[in-house]
């Protein structure tokens, strides 16, 4: 995914990628799964590093990754919100939906996300640039 200065500085490239006809173009469609499936990946392996991740922790980013997207398309038009402020309410999300998860769905590594440190560091900059 570009990080968010990128896309508030090409903002009608991003809008057309993500909102026109242009991301009902195969190839476009094709690169944006592959960058969500990067961007799972490294969040998944964030988050859990022993075992496979449970099938709803899977759903669980990948709805998340929607919302993330959802999230600076919007933020790209509103320059009077605080990049700062919208990661937080991104990763708010995230460990919300999270924990919203059944126990034996939830990552190992939860807790490490919702507090300030490297795991949560990483997963967010994986993610949001």
């Amino acid at each position: 995914m570009p990080t968010w200065p990128h896309c508030r500085a090409n903002s009608h490239a991003a809008r057309a990628v993500h909102r026109s006809a242009a991301s009902a173009d195969p190839d476009v469609v094709a690169i944006i799964e592959r960058d969500n499936r990067v961007q799972e990946e490294r969040i998944l392996g964030a988050l859990e590093q022993r075992r496979p991740p449970h099938p709803l922790l899977v759903i669980a980013v990948r709805a998340w990754l929607l919302f993330l997207r959802t999230a600076w398309l919007e933020w790209i038009d509103r320059p009077e919100v605080p990049r700062d402020e919208i990661r937080e309410v991104c990763v708010a999300a995230l460990v919300g939906a999270l924990r919203g998860l059944p126990k034996k769905a939830q990552p190992a590594r939860l807790d490490s996300l919702a507090e300030p440190g490297p795991i949560r560091n990483a997963t967010v900059r994986t993610s949001s640039g």
